[in-house]
């Protein structure tokens, strides 16, 4: 069945959205509520109603189906104060009000209709597999359930809410004040994942399954919070202390809120029912390692990747540690370390330990696509892709595979992905951030600095979000804005030095400082090929093509491939995508054997002013290769 509302086409059979021949990029989640709505266009849906169909009765919050409505009317063009076709019924439900027209599909071939059809389309069961009720086919219910399966097999506590106490450890005012901002934090995880932790007052902390107390320690110039995590029994399973100046109290706040978030679900996962408990001394062992994880840097994940390995040597049968050990090995093959033999090896030797114990679990996919050889992004993708599909909640799988979607050029996807990845973890600064950037390679900067005032609103003065915003406005917005907050004293990324005379030029394009930047450029790349990255996006922002063409065809550094592909799909690449050549460049960085061999074309290649067929021409350079 196919609906028209306007000039979209919503399709249950291929669970779909297209405006003209462009597919829409949508989470499966806001699709089945869209589709629930129409079909029962001719009476309201109430809450409970959509509770049961949509996250088939799990306990959610009202801001998390506030959240799904808002994206289903945006997604159609509509919005909460027009309501021209989703109207809110307060304290009752929702109705669709548009008008619908139905259109019979009696073509049945699930191949490409059109030339279009072959673009990027967002994963089916990526973020949100839930069985649908409603009229969609029976294979689609199918795998939905089958999605839902795992999930709860992976995360077995969701099936029962854990209720969990956020106490101030004195009754100092800051103690309290910090408090309170960790359970308005917290409670945000409610609204992300169906089944998460209910939050409870003090009253009902006694008999809560964990609580959390936290204290401020007085004096100095810096301010110090101590977190600490209590079992029912009120024995102390992990404890931290997060210090920050007093000027950074957002810093320190997000930090506390992040930890606890991790630590929380982690804590989850010791106490879920029908699964293995480890003991009590692996059980803080694995918090600790949490509380790592949720700081992960290159500084540290050597010491957090040891934590879970001592973990699972403990307690081999505790999924829960070796998901994260590979989550860890993952992110360090992914820019924490140089991945020499030693690290791959390592790799090798968890991935054949946790398949001995699950082969299924997601994680191992996600390592293997981090072990496999950069230029073959077809198997690379094709892993990522199978861990988002066995487990669509997982916010740390969701953004590593929105950064492999702008490795490929799909920067809508990216930004669908990353969005999604901080709805599942709405504590998560390197998700906001994540999304932040891919709105910036998808050229839709107004959105990415929406992204970052809903995030100040959140997080007022947080560092990682003037990081964020610095990022945004030196690789694509306005470069004066970059410039200010480069000068304004504050710390900014650890950028070097050049980065001044690409601003200067950007914001100022004359002749003489277009031509340092890129005399800077040039001379650093150099000394240092890593550079390539820099050196790509300043040749290409001053339309220095023919300079680029020659240095990437001739690169030298297949290991090094991501390096490139980072930069070739900014907005500041566009006149050189715009080239022919381009396929060229792409077939030696492997980028055209993904494209044909998954028919996911990146975003350029639909382009109205393209002047070339990315197919035809991609087709005579792969002859030719």
């Amino acid at each position: 069945m196919r609906y028209r509302v306007g000039d979209h086409v919503l399709d249950t059979r291929k669970f779909e959205v297209r405006n003209g021949d462009r597919l829409v990029a949508a989470e499966p989640q806001v699709l089945s509520l869209l589709f629930l709505l129409i079909e029962n266009r001719d009476r309201l849906v109430s809450k409970d109603e959509l509770v049961e169909t949509i996250w088939d009765g799990r306990a959610v919050s009202d801001s998390a189906i506030s959240s799904r409505i808002k994206s289903a009317r945006k997604l159609l063009g509509d919005d909460g104060d027009a309501q021209r076709l989703i109207r809110t019924v307060h304290g009752k439900g929702f109705r669709f009000v548009g008008d619908v027209c139905v259109e019979e599909d009696a073509n049945t071939n699930d191949g490409p209709q059109h030339a279009s059809e072959i673009e990027a389309l967002p994963n089916r069961a990526q973020s949100g597999g839930r069985s649908q009720k409603y009229g969609l086919p029976i294979a689609i219910a199918a795998v939905a359930a089958f999605v839902l399966a795992g999930m709860l097999l992976l995360h077995p506590w969701r099936a029962t809410q854990a209720t969990v106490a956020i106490r101030p450890a004195t009754a100092s005012p800051d103690s309290e004040a910090l408090a309170r901002d960790l359970t308005a934090k917290l409670g945000m995880l409610s609204g992300a994942n169906e089944g998460s932790p209910r939050l409870v007052d003090q009253a009902g902390s006694q008999s809560s399954d964990l609580r959390f107390e936290v204290d401020v320690a007085p004096g100095g110039r810096d301010v110090t919070g101590n977190l600490v995590l209590l079992d029912n029994r009120r024995e102390v399973l992990w404890s931290r202390d997060f210090r920050q100046p007093r000027s950074k109290l957002a810093d320190l706040k997000q930090q506390l809120a992040f930890a606890a978030g991790k630590v929380l679900n982690c804590a989850l996962d010791t106490i879920a029912k029908g699964a293995p408990h480890p003991e009590p001394q692996v059980v803080k062992l694995y918090l600790n390692g949490c509380g790592g994880f949720a700081d992960l840097n290159q500084d540290n994940v050597l010491e957090v990747e040891r934590t879970f390995r001592n973990v699972v040597n403990a307690a081999p049968r505790f999924q829960a540690g070796w998901r994260k050990l590979l989550l860890v090995e993952a992110a360090g093959l992914n820019g924490y370390l140089d991945t020499s033999q030693a690290d791959l090896s390592r790799a090798r030797e968890t991935v054949a330990g946790a398949r001995k114990i699950n082969r299924a679990l997601p994680e191992i996919s996600l390592v293997e696509s981090e072990m496999a050889p950069p230029t073959r992004f077809s198997e690379r993708m094709r892993l990522v892709e199978a861990a988002v599909r066995a487990a669509p909640a997982n916010a740390d799988i969701a953004v590593i595979h929105a950064q492999y979607l702008l490795n490929v050029g799909r920067s809508n996807d990216a930004v669908t992905e990353a969005r999604r990845s901080t709805q599942e973890d709405p504590l998560s600064p390197l998700n906001r951030q994540a999304a932040v950037i891919a709105l910036g390679y998808a050229g839709r900067t107004a959105e990415a600095e929406h992204e970052l005032r809903e995030a100040d609103a959140l997080w007022p003065g947080a560092s990682s979000l003037r990081e964020a915003r610095f990022l945004l406005y030196l690789r694509f917005a306005d470069p004066k804005e970059a410039i200010r907050l480069r000068q304004s004293g504050l710390p900014m990324p650890d950028m070097s030095p050049f980065v001044g005379s690409f601003l200067t030029a950007r914001a100022n394009p004359t002749p003489a400082n277009v031509e340092l930047a890129l005399r800077d450029a040039r001379a650093v790349y150099a000394k240092t090929p890593s550079a390539i990255s820099h050196l790509t996006q300043v040749l290409g922002a001053f339309h220095r093509e023919d300079e680029l063409f020659p240095i990437l065809l001739n690169w030298q550094y297949p290991d090094k491939v991501d390096q490139i592909t980072d930069v070739l799909f900014r907005p500041a690449l566009r006149n050189f995508r715009h080239d022919p050549r381009f396929m060229r460049v792409a077939a030696r960085l492997g980028l055209l054997q993904y494209w044909q061999s998954s028919g996911n074309w990146p975003d350029f290649c639909f382009d109205s002013d393209l002047p070339y067929d990315c197919r035809k021409v991609g087709a005579t350079v792969a002859r030719n290769t």
